[in-house]
């Protein structure tokens, strides 16, 4: 997921990080890195008015490491070596970075100096970018091998472990968390979304969103659920995307597409919800009235699955994942129409009788003209039977 800042879009690539500009989609200037995976960066703003700093992950294996890059310079100002691959993505709050590592820690770094505060286990490899507010952090972290996976909350300042929960079957597939109004969120293995007290881990709500199969499971953690007002967006592996109530947990709407979300979190602007979905090799942007979930637009693009978007003005930054992947901007198209669609997989009452009528009368018409046809044939077999025989020429 790109980050903008004074109008430019930084993306980060497998050997560089990139700064664009956000309307041109001119490069503005580029920075080496060391190669490794990507995940998504986070920008800090300075207090003294300099444009800021930017922290994203670099390299692979012990080569790891976050790093703190000066934007007003493009100059390195610290790095710090994790020791195993970053996981999820870079957040940063109340002057620190705080970062999740896949082989089972989570870290907390000073802003301003780069100095590591602490370093926790979360149980086992860390999934998704952790989240962090009113002095706490929340990871998600699942071990294939067991098959455990957990949400654990730490003290933000010393590391200390709050509170753990954790399902009590073998369920992998969680997502990473999502945090508002007191509660924090996340979809779990074992197909509920559940909502969390952010002080003392009580369980507020679970409700249901799939049944897991051996062969998918129910959510990625590349994906964390999605806020807006008094909506929950939670989009599952399998391409459908939910709104629930965030204070009950009940399900408002849903859509499923004939995609996967493995990469992208749901993003709410105004009265829509972007998605950024993977089918075969391409990629699906989407958009839902956020209100009932009916389909507004969708576009089909090339260079990979679509990853995690962002808003840049009036603009939608849409990065695809792979090696033709890329960095594209959607605008608003002022000639464009449309669409009002429901998901495929809602009952539509009215169109489901009027279907079976038809079927009914095409199936009943059928039937009565092989009806007839049988009953002509015995009518015919029987009329012959009275018939005698003619004698053959020759003979007579």
């Amino acid at each position: 997921m790109p980050v903008v800042a004074s109008g430019v879009a930084i993306a980060v690539g497998r050997s560089s990080v990139l700064g664009i500009d956000a309307t041109s989609g001119r490069i503005s200037w580029t920075v080496p890195k060391h190669d490794g995976p990507v995940i998504p960066p986070a920008i800090a703003e300075e207090a003294t008015g300099a444009e800021g700093l930017l922290v994203y992950g670099e390299g692979q294996g012990s080569d790891s490491g976050v790093v703190a890059l000066d934007l007003s310079t493009r100059r390195q100002r610290w790095r710090v070596a994790l020791g195993g691959q970053p996981a999820g993505g870079i957040t940063i709050s109340d002057g620190a970075v705080f970062v999740g590592i896949r082989d089972g820690f989570a870290s907390r770094i000073d802003l301003q100096s780069g100095r590591r505060s602490w370093r926790v286990s979360a149980g086992g490899p860390v999934v998704g970018a952790l989240a962090v507010d009113g002095g706490r952090v929340f990871c998600t972290a699942e071990d294939t091998s067991s098959g455990d996976s957990f949400l654990k909350a730490f003290d933000a300042t010393s590391g200390r472990a709050l509170w753990n929960f954790s399902t009590a079957r073998y369920a992998t597939g969680i997502s990473a968390p999502a945090l508002a109004g007191g509660l924090v969120y996340a979809g779990f293995g074992d197909g509920f979304v559940r909502a969390f007290d952010v002080a003392s881990g009580e369980v507020r709500w679970q409700r249901r969103v799939q049944i897991p199969t051996p062969t998918l499971p129910p959510f990625s953690g590349l994906s964390s659920p999605a806020i807006a007002g008094r909506g929950l967006y939670v989009a599952d592996l399998g391409g459908r995307l939910f709104r629930l109530n965030a204070s009950t947990g009940e399900i408002e709407w849903d859509y499923q597409f004939p995609a996967f979300d493995q990469w992208g979190s749901p993003l709410v602007v105004g009265a829509a919800v972007y998605l950024g979905l993977q089918d075969a090799g391409d990629g699906v942007l989407v958009a839902l009235r956020s209100s009932d979930g009916h389909l507004i637009w969708q576009h089909r693009t090339s260079g990979g699955p679509i990853a995690a978007l962002a808003p840049a003005g009036d603009l939608l930054l849409v990065p695809s994942v792979g090696a033709a992947g890329g960095l594209r901007a959607y605008g608003h198209d002022a000639g464009g129409r449309l669409t009002n669609l429901t998901s495929p997989t809602k009952l539509r009452l009215g169109v489901a009788l009027l279907h079976y009528a038809i079927a009914a009368v095409v199936l009943g018409a059928a039937l009565l003209a092989m009806g007839r046809l049988v009953l002509r044939r015995r009518s015919l077999r029987s009329g012959l039977g009275d018939v005698a025989p003619v004698a053959d020429d020759l003979d007579t």
